[in-house]
């Protein structure tokens, strides 16, 4: 009875442990490395090697699903699609120049160590942004900004009037006017001022302003009162006292990367071209859910849990409740997930579907596939044949037509042979034709557009034969006579010193004796190049004759213009007489 319930005992005590679990233990652990079969995730493990908890060894395992093994992975957080090289590693991950720029967007692959340079990784000595070959203004102040040639405004003067934009307060100024030390035409005491707008005539550009117009510092229509002239005026009804730009838009009313947000309330001003936004124009870069602007961690791999600031908090976000789209990790409800909120790559806006896919030359940047799109399929622009990055550019007189810059070009520098090239005045690349700028055969005066009234005509025609006159039955003649022989025998084509010019005024209803005053101003193309104040010889009653000589030997000597302002009296008693524009043709 004893020895019985002995064996009893022992039998239950035996049947009560767990069996033990070995490496050489065939059933429970086939590869040994102490995980036993029925946990055993990755069963074929290498003898000898390290295990998780879930009996996988970092050469079985690929936490960033790039296809490269942990225990070489030398990038093991890859974000979700990218390619990579043998080290587990995309281009995102990369600064193969150790310039501080990742591989996928340095556009100069091989910068010298130390070099300072830009957001695409190019050298920027200045450091405002653009790459230095590009770079008009090599030396732009620190913390200025810079347009696309790498000019601030202190470093430009837009109407070349000796003024730098920054502090120029009337950036139209015409060529060849005088202008005080904030770039505003000066104008000669005692001049009339015609039309009553406020600006003397002597630097008013439009001389039939309506009465009560509101007018610019030139005296042109300015209905805005934002110191642009309405007719190069872009935004007509800008805000009272904003600040503008040269065409007369405030950063209220611009909206610079296309992304719906104005650039007065944009916190993020180089959204790429279709991402969606939150109300400061930032977007999600990383995806995370958490918006740029609010992003303490910009560049969280795709899928993790993140919390409000975007960091991750250490879970994953490809297995709960909530489905993020646009993280790039495929979740619950979700039929494909490319890492992007916009339609154009192979997953569409919401996640539920394919994509539209992208078309290069389409003018739509498709950050899934494309670097830029400029709406053209060549490299000649702003962006390459296969919008993968930036374009080759344009050459005015290559021969080769770029549509994004160039009307026509035939390769040559040749005006008015049907492509106006003019590379000394900047490159039009225009084709010939009246109102285009460039003064070609056939043409007595190009400014640029075919409006009539404002000394060239849509015809391209001279327009300065007596635009006005007071009174209008004002009758004008013009002498010239050789100084030595008296002759009358003018040169036809061209000015010559060796005689004098003078311009008579007859039925003016001048007062017979009294004082008379003349204002000569030259003009060149429509602006005027400089003045000649004060009488230029005693008048003749009852014709008033007036010498012009010294007028018009300023003026080019094939196109030589001028006006006269005749006026009666001196100082506040003044009355004009005659208000003319000429044509003067030697």
């Amino acid at each position: 009875m004893r020895i019985a319930l002995s064996l009893l005992i022992t039998l239950f005590l035996v049947a009560g442990c767990p069996p033990t679990v070995g490496p050489d233990d065939p059933v429970l652990d086939a590869d040994g490395d102490g995980v036993v079969d029925d946990s055993d995730q990755c069963a074929d493990t290498p003898e000898g090697a390290e295990v998780d908890a879930d009996g996988c060894a970092d050469s079985q395992l690929d936490g960033d699903g790039d296809g490269v093994a942990d225990d070489v992975d030398e990038c093991p957080t890859t974000p979700a699609g990218a390619d990579v090289d043998a080290n587990g590693c995309a281009d995102s991950e990369l600064d193969s120049d150790d310039d501080g720029v990742t591989d996928d967007i340095d556009e100069c692959a091989d910068t010298p160590a130390d070099t300072i340079v830009n957001a695409v990784g190019c050298p920027d000595a200045d450091g405002d942004g653009v790459t230095d070959s590009d770079d008009d203004c090599s030396d732009t102040p620190a913390g200025e900004e810079a347009d696309a040639d790498g000019c601030a405004d202190s470093q430009r003067d837009s109407d070349n009037d000796g003024v730098t934009d920054d502090i120029d307060e009337c950036p139209t100024t015409p060529v060849g006017m005088n202008v005080d030390e904030e770039g505003c035409p000066v104008s000669e005491p005692g001049t009339p001022d015609t039309d009553g707008d406020g600006v003397p005539d002597d630097i008013d550009q439009c001389e039939d302003t309506p009465a009560d117009a509101t007018v610019d510092a030139n005296g042109c229509p300015d209905a805005d009162g934002d110191g642009i002239d309405d007719t190069l005026d872009d935004c007509p009804d800008t805000p009272e006292g904003a600040e503008v730009n040269l065409e007369g838009c405030a950063d209220s009313q611009i909206d610079s990367d296309d992304d719906g947000v104005t650039d007065d309330v944009d916190v993020c001003d180089a959204t790429p071209s279709g991402a969606t936004v939150n109300a400061d124009g930032c977007p999600d870069s990383d995806g995370d859910g958490v918006f740029d602007n609010a992003d303490n961690c910009a560049d969280t791999p795709a899928g993790e849990a993140v919390d409000a600031n975007g960091c991750p908090t250490g879970g994953g976000g490809g297995n709960g409740t909530t489905s993020v789209c646009g993280n790039g990790a495929l979740e619950s409800g979700e039929a494909c997930d490319d890492g992007y909120t916009d339609a154009c790559g192979s997953c569409n806006a919401d996640c539920t579907g394919a994509g539209s896919g992208s078309t290069c030359g389409d003018g739509v940047v498709c950050p899934e596939t494309e670097g830029c799109d400029d709406g053209y399929a060549d490299a000649c622009g702003s962006c390459n044949a296969d919008c993968t990055g930036a374009g080759s550019g344009s050459t005015c007189s290559d021969g080769d037509v770029c549509p994004e810059t160039e009307e026509c070009d035939d390769g040559n520098q040749a005006n008015g042979d049907g492509c106006d090239e003019d590379t000394a005045n900047g490159g039009n690349c225009t084709a010939t034709a009246c109102g285009n700028g460039v003064l070609t055969a056939g043409e007595e005066c190009d400014d640029g557009n075919t409006e009539a009234g404002d000394g060239c005509d849509a015809a391209c025609t001279d327009s300065y034969h007596l635009l006005a006159s007071t009174p209008s039955d004002a009758v004008v003649s013009y002498e010239c006579k050789h100084t030595v022989t008296g002759d009358d025998d003018c040169p036809s084509d061209a000015y010559d010193a060796d005689y004098a010019y003078t311009v008579s005024l007859d039925n003016v209803g001048h007062t017979e004796g009294n004082p008379v005053e003349a204002v000569g101003t030259a003009f060149q193309d429509g602006n005027p190049q400089a003045a000649v104040v004060n009488q230029l010889t005693g008048p003749e009653y009852p014709i008033l004759t007036f010498d012009v000589s010294n007028l018009v030997a300023i003026l080019d000597p094939q196109t030589p213009r001028f006006s006269l302002t005749v006026f009666e009296g001196i100082n506040d008693e003044s009355e004009t007489l005659f208000l003319g524009l000429f044509s003067w043709y030697p």
